[in-house]
């Protein structure tokens, strides 16, 4: 029991307090602060959204195997249609259109699934870098054997295989992972923090070494833009290096990388998150939804500007007809965003919070995805072989 002399000096001090208290000045906070509060308030909400996309990154993956695969069937149309009729995708345009766009599906989602499983710290940007480069370096390989092999040896010389590809626009669909390749490669200059060379101020040098896939990704417009131009004829052996995809293409998801990194910076050196804080936030589905809410306003911004692009150029070359205008147009790679936009709804059914146990399936998922290509290429050359003359 307390004495009635420490009761006293109890409440004399708790009087003291209250008076200091009364005394201090009120800390009023500036609109930004009380923004950057209520954002930490919402980050730190341990009440997480319910709302969590039915794909994995797993299966983001198998659809973009399967697109990739069914896209082959535009490349062999494109081959095989020009001396021997092609059933498959029928006679008239729509056919090769509807296969034309499930096909420029595929590298978009294979990245957007490379960017779930770098966010979700299943694999390292050393992982996905090594992965892509590996399939990327076995597909030109692949390639240049099925060209130099099968393709010369059918039409008698490469001066008439190189007009049947040249002219039906095989090149440009060659190989979708150089541009998987080069992006993860970008990604991995921007985001990856070396654990042993490069330290310190060393780092800028590291950073400056994003400038590869940059100059890589120019180079390789420049020299497909000219080539469909006509003012240079590359041999097939360079096509299989070159992007499929739009430098267009490339930005966003450059934008993308450069707009986690820097929002990483702004929660922990702004809004005051902790290293581990932050963390936990990137496996929520607030994160994650938020990832894809930004992908889709970042493409559709950019399918705006393409539009625009396309009224330029029906305006400049509108004398030249429809047809003009779209050779124009393909030949420096635009309309490729604006085909993208079938890809959002992809991204909002896509969580980067569902994972999978590193096992087995991942190896089967790439192997079954180049049988699935090879078959496609092998029944082509099989019905060829056995067209009636």
């Amino acid at each position: 029991m307390e004495s009635m002399e420490e009761q006293v000096q109890k409440q004399e001090q708790e009087q003291i307090q209250e008076e200091v208290q009364e005394q201090a000045p009120e800390i009023v906070l500036t609109k930004k602060q009380k923004l950057f509060k209520k954002i930490k308030e919402k980050v730190t909400n341990p009440v997480d959204m319910k709302y969590r996309g039915p794909l994995s990154y797993r299966y983001l993956r198998i659809l973009a195997w399967v697109f990739f695969a069914i896209g082959q069937l535009l490349v062999l149309h494109d081959l095989f249609g020009k001396i021997s009729y092609w059933h498959v995708l029928g006679d008239g345009p729509a056919g090769p259109t509807i296969v034309g766009l499930i096909s420029s599906l595929a590298t978009p989602l294979f990245i957007i699934a490379s960017f779930g499983v770098a966010l979700s710290g299943q694999k390292t940007y050393k992982k996905l870098v090594m992965t892509y480069g590996a399939i990327f370096g076995a597909m030109v390989i692949a390639l240049n054997i099925f060209y130099y092999r099968y393709l010369v040896g059918i039409f008698g010389n490469k001066e008439n295989a190189n007009v049947v590809l040249n002219s039906m626009g095989f090149i440009t669909r060659a190989n979708v992972f150089t541009d998987l390749f080069i992006f993860s490669l970008f990604h991995f200059f921007v985001n990856f923090v070396p654990a042993k060379h490069f330290k310190g101020k060393k780092i800028c040098l590291f950073r400056a070494m994003v400038a590869i896939p940059i100059a890589y990704v120019i180079t390789a417009y420049v020299l497909k833009t000219l080539n469909n131009f006509a003012t240079i004829s590359l041999p097939f052996a360079i096509f299989p290096f070159l992007l499929t995809k739009s430098p267009i293409v490339f930005v966003i998801f450059a934008l993308m990388s450069l707009a986690l990194k820097q929002r990483k910076k702004f929660f922990i050196n702004k809004i005051g998150l902790t290293q581990d804080e932050y963390k936990h936030f990137l496996t929520t589905n607030r994160n994650s939804f938020s990832f894809s809410v930004w992908l889709s306003i970042l493409i559709g911004i950019f399918a705006v500007i393409e539009v625009i692009i396309v009224v330029i150029f029906t305006a400049v070359y509108g004398h030249e007809g429809t047809i003009g205008v779209l050779v124009r147009l393909t030949n420096c790679s635009i309309g490729e965003v604006i085909s993208m936009v079938i890809v959002i709804p992809f991204v909002f059914l896509y969580s980067y919070t569902r994972t999978h146990k590193e096992g087995p399936v991942d190896i089967l998922v790439p192997l079954m995805g180049i049988a699935m290509v090879a078959i496609v290429y092998m029944e082509t050359i099989y019905h060829f072989m056995t067209m009636p003359w």
